[in-house]
């Protein structure tokens, strides 16, 4: 901003008696001395500027309550913020400071403080200096320990202290006993003090990614209530513990690539010609040694059909090893490596990979390894066997014991009573308990709090021990063997009874599959498990009649012209199929005349009508929708939140909305986040590629989302200053009374 608009801005700021001023982000290295005018001032955000200074005439905005500093150049406090008697936020972060000036104490009434990711050691010593502090933000800066001063201040409701290398909290941190909020993530913490305990009013306490803190992450989680992390802390520190030493091991890949094969060589080693494909999945338990002490590996067998990969998200977990078994006979792209691998990432998160190619005694594996390894940093070898002549097997083995040796938190010391748990639920002889007779389980072992119950299942169910869904309609059973449910799932999928209409699931049927003993009394909960993994959805107009998407024909039905629809598509690094099957099932009620295949559907509301079609191969699924113009952009939206709503499941996945281009089939649809920056910018028109006209961007956006629906989703309005118009925002609630903090990350 020139000086010029700074001026004429402060001038109409000063006639029409402005309370909040917004100059972030505008470059400014200066504050005019005509800034003294703004009498009536009660905030001031000079944030993400160039400031090294900051004039005398500041110091005459007497009722100044609130004022950010945070991302400009400034190497010490200016003077003239002592001033500011009335001040009650001050916001300091990324700057250079290396202190806090001793004057900072007449700010008496200062209530947040944000001084993070500046360039101190030590918490400064001024800050114990104000006494009705309750916000303390010293994130991101050197802070290798935290005084026993902190106990001083105790207003204090929120502490921040992330991405620090503190290694202990002092004792005196059982003082603040108004503290509320206590994040502690990304440090070296090795260690709590017992007085954590008597924080009773905490509400969050992160202490996620310090590694060498003796909890297992499931307790740690920033989701969890902090007295279930305090009290699994305490009983570490009573010595109740012992370590874990079990992880999960899933083998993946296409169908007969040879992973039951390679279970057998591994576990057992022999080998079986004639062995049968797995319908399912087989779960083995092998203990292995590494170093000083045994690891249990809970082996998963996938099978490889298709039409099981949409229940994979419910058992590909944390706490897991992957082996992605590729046929060293067929190309990457016939072995769909690229598919697992988007898989794996999406539900193992950072879980270790090691790519097998069997079969090597047929064909050597023939991979661009350099660039896959660079590619997916979590596939830590590229291995290859042959169960045929047991060739490569003992490497395969070896990389697995190391691998599991590496893995983070196996050696976790855990509480005693939840292994009592554990082995409680491992020796019973059934399939299935209610979720009541797990409580009560649990509080005969010492697991009292439901809390940590939860937990614990969470914990079990990622370690391959249990199968548990928190859903309602699964209150009355749901721990479950994990093979049990889904053998009847998946015998449901692939049976080879012919079905009377194209993909419905009668009852009869369901009687005629699931005819033995194991699932006699548990059909209807084996079809609520299917639904649960939106597998299938029943028919409205027939009760205990199921659709079944992935058993639909492939045909495509007839659906009319959509020369002039609205369209809008999806592209992929990977399209998992599971994608479409489920909206089709969170949808259904909108199947126009049951106008449903297995890669599409005819979607029909208040007049209006979409065709969805999932383009495998292309990895994009594409949406149309025709109709009046306001019904099709509701739609839309309802198609777009769904989809939205499932990718959110899958953390790895890659989902780019594009818009095309109207009038113009052959120019490559425009990236939607893209447009929407071009909006927020003030660009109207731009030039796609391939294309010598100007387009509207407004016009590609209206037709996807109304403008104010686009204003509202916006997470932050700004002071926008082009020439000399001037928009003013901020929601500064630390003026009424409340205390807001800014979780967002710093530019």
């Amino acid at each position: 901003m020139n000086q010029h608009n700074l001026l004429e801005l402060i001038a109409q700021a000063a006639r029409e008696g402005w309370t909040e001023l917004d100059l972030s982000d505008h470059e400014l290295t200066f504050l005019p001395p005509e800034i003294s005018k703004l009498t009536q001032l009660r905030v001031l955000d000079l944030g993400y500027n160039e400031i090294e200074s900051l004039p005398s005439e500041l110091g005459q905005l007497t009722g100044l309550q609130s004022l950010s500093l945070c991302s400009n150049r400034l190497s010490s406090l200016p003077s003239v913020v002592s001033e500011l008697s009335e001040l009650r936020s001050l916001e300091l972060g990324d700057n250079a400071l290396t202190g806090l000036p001793a004057w900072i104490t007449q700010l008496s009434g200062l209530r947040t403080l944000g001084f993070e990711a500046n360039r101190v050691a030590t918490v400064p010593s001024e800050v114990f200096g104000l006494p009705s502090l309750e916000g303390l933000d010293l994130r991101g800066n050197s802070l290798s320990v935290l005084p026993p001063e902190i106990g001083q201040l105790r207003q204090l409701r929120v502490l921040e202290l992330q991405y620090n290398v503190l290694v202990t909290l002092p004792a005196e941190i059982g003082r603040l006993a108004q503290l509320e909020e206590l994040y502690l993530s990304d440090n070296h913490l090795i260690a709590l003090p017992r007085e954590i305990a008597q924080l009773r009013g905490l509400r969050e306490l992160d202490l996620q990614d310090n590694p060498d803190l003796p909890l297992p992450p499931e307790i740690t989680a920033k989701s969890n209530d902090p007295k279930v992390i305090i009290r699994a802390y305490l009983d570490y520190l009573a010595g109740q513990t012992r370590p874990l030493n079990e992880i999960k091991l899933v083998l993946v890949g296409e169908g007969s690539v040879g992973k039951t094969s390679l279970v057998n060589r591994l576990l057992y080693d022999t080998f079986d010609t004639n062995s049968d494909k797995t319908e399912g999945i087989a779960i083995h338990r092998w203990q292995i040694a590494s170093r000083e002490s045994q690891i249990r590996m809970n082996v998963w067998d996938f099978g490889g059909q298709e039409i099981m990969h949409a229940t994979h998200q419910f058992f590909l977990t944390k706490r897991t090893l992957y082996v992605l078994v590729l046929d060293g006979r067929l190309s990457e792209a016939e072995n769909r490596l690229d598919y697992w691998l988007a898989l794996i990432c999406s539900f193992g998160a950072d879980s270790p990979v090691l790519v097998v190619g069997n079969k090597t005694d047929q064909h050597p594996l023939d991979l661009d390894r350099r660039t896959l390894l660079a590619q997916y940093p979590t596939v830590h070898a590229i291995l290859e066997t042959s169960c045929v002549t047991g060739a490569g097997v003992a490497n395969l083995r070896a990389a697995i014991v190391h691998q599991a040796a590496q893995m983070p938190h196996v050696t976790d010391p855990v509480p005693t009573t939840w292994f009592d748990v554990k082995a409680e639920l491992e020796a019973m002889d059934t399939d299935h308990i209610p979720y009541r007779r797990y409580v009560d389980l649990c509080r005969a072992k010492g697991v009292d709090d439901p809390d940590s119950q939860r937990v614990l299942l969470g914990f079990l169910h990622d370690l391959g021990v249990v199968l548990h869904f928190p859903d309602p309609r699964l209150e009355t059973t749901n721990i479950l063997n994990p093979e049990w449910v889904t053998q009847g799932v998946y015998r449901i999928l692939n049976t080879r009874l012919p079905f009377a209409e194209p993909g419905i699931l009668t009852w009869d049927m369901l009687a005629s599959i699931l005819n033995d003993e194991p699932y006699q009394q548990k059909r209807v909960f084996i079809v609520d498990m299917m639904q649960k993994f939106e597998l299938c959805y029943e028919l409205p107009d027939r009760p205990h009649s199921y659709l079944i998407p992935d058993r639909l024909p492939k045909e495509a039905h007839e659906t009319g012209v959509w020369d002039d629809a609205l369209a809008l598509e999806v592209h992929y690094n990977v399209l998992p199929g599971s994608i479409l099957t489920r909206l089709i099932v969170r949808m259904h009620r909108h199947i126009h005349e049951r106008a449903v295949w297995r890669t599409g559907v005819l979607l029909a509301c208040d007049g209006s009508e979409a065709i969805v079609r999932a383009d495998l191969p292309a990895n994009r699924i594409t949406i149309a929708v025709r109709g009046p113009v306001s019904g099709r952009r509701e739609l839309l939206t309802r198609i777009r939140e769904h989809l939205g709503a499932i990718h959110s499941t899958l953390a790895g996945l890659q989902a780019d909305e594009k818009v095309p281009v109207p009038e113009h089939p052959n120019i490559p649809p425009v990236d939607y986040r893209w447009l929407r920056n071009l909006e927020r910018g003030g660009f109207t028109e731009f030039p796609p590629p391939g294309l010598a006209e100007m387009i509207s961007v407004s016009k590609l956006l209206d037709g996807i989302e109304q403008p104010e629906a686009r204003r509202t989703s916006d997470s932050k309005l700004q002071v926008h200053i082009y020439g000399s118009q001037v928009g003013v925002i901020g929601d500064h609630s630390e003026v009424n009374g409340g205390i807001g903090f800014d979780r967002s990350p710093r530019p």
